[in-house]
């Protein structure tokens, strides 16, 4: 009898358990819904005072996973009153989003963006059909360690599988600026729209940037021919001149410029006469502080690019697939 009840009893406890889940998680869908709806409503008053178009936002279904702070947006649309859809995302997936507070890390992945045809209106039907068949996605995510006060952050552009565009970046002193937006982020958005409107907002807000400092960076582009076709498509539509004579002025450019450093122009070189790769990256020996480089500080004691370049670490690589 005791172990019928002890099952019975587990039994109990893990429906309630999964009950409360599935209630957080419905919450969770109802308050992202609310979201959208309040962005709405902004575009909406903005577009009134003539701040912004009158665009919209609008979904097909969206889900929440409470216990993984998993989110997903399934058919979001983008449109602007009295023209219709100017574009669609197939899915909004977003990772480490918290209700309340700053997370720690999180990362945001859209797929299948496209231009819609309405915004394609009015161009060579060949080149409208070429643009709208582009489907994009994006990827980003951080990761911020607040012992060190560093945050890593990297994006990444896809067309397709033909050009892939990332960065990455590191940046030290972060602690006042993360405070900073900790802080305004638990105001309401009228709240927050208050406190920007304050004569001290923006001279404080650009004192906690000055204070955060840049440690390295990589820059990336991978070709797959998606240039050559892009261009090919606006030639033939009469708006571009063909490739091969746009390798020739941009070539024509770098002759141009004699001062331009080798590490610099090799690698352009390399990379207009055959646009696989092309990567740059740096990483100073000590961060440089953002208020360091407004005031010029940052400069003192180079007196060259060479000697700037030395200095970041700076390296231009271009390579072949």
């Amino acid at each position: 009898m005791t172990k019928k009840l002890w099952i019975g009893g587990s039994v109990v406890l893990i429906l309630a358990a999964t009950g409360a889940l599935v209630y957080a998680n419905h919450q969770a869908e109802l308050y992202v819904a609310a979201q959208i709806k309040d962005a709405n409503q902004q575009y909406k008053e903005l577009a009134e005072l003539g701040e912004m178009p009158p665009f919209q936002l609008a979904y097909q279904d969206l889900s929440a996973n409470v216990l993984t702070s998993h989110y997903k947006v399934h058919g979001l649309s983008l449109s602007i009153d009295g023209i219709g859809t100017i574009a669609s995302i197939g899915l909004v997936d977003l990772k480490g989003l918290k209700l309340s507070g700053m997370p720690s890390q999180s990362s945001a992945r859209l797929e299948g963006i496209q231009i819609a045809d309405t915004v394609l209106q009015g161009l060579a039907p060949d080149l409208a059909a070429y643009l709208q068949q582009l489907k994009m996605g994006l990827n980003y995510q951080y990761q911020y360690d607040a012992h060190l006060g560093e945050l890593n952050f990297s994006q990444q552009l896809l067309v397709q599988d033909k050009l892939e565009f990332s960065y990455q970046f590191s940046l030290g002193g972060m602690q006042p600026l993360w405070q900073y937006a900790e802080e305004l982020q638990k105001l309401s958005p009228e709240q927050q729209q208050q406190q920007a409107e304050q004569a001290n907002y923006l001279p404080q807000l650009m004192q906690k940037v000055g204070q955060a400092s840049l440690i390295k960076g990589k820059l990336q582009i991978d070709n797959h021919q998606f240039w050559q076709e892009l261009t090919a498509a606006f030639a033939k539509a009469g708006l571009s001149a063909n490739f091969a004579t746009l390798q020739s002025l941009m070539l024509a450019q770098l002759d141009d410029n004699p001062e331009l450093p080798d590490a610099i122009r090799q690698p352009l070189q390399q990379f207009i006469q055959q646009p696989d790769q092309l990567s740059l990256s740096f990483e100073f020996a000590e961060p440089v502080s953002f208020a360091s480089m407004q005031d010029g500080s940052a400069m003192q004691g180079i007196e060259s690019t060479e000697q700037l370049l030395e200095k970041s670490g700076f390296v231009l690589e271009a390579s072949t697939h």
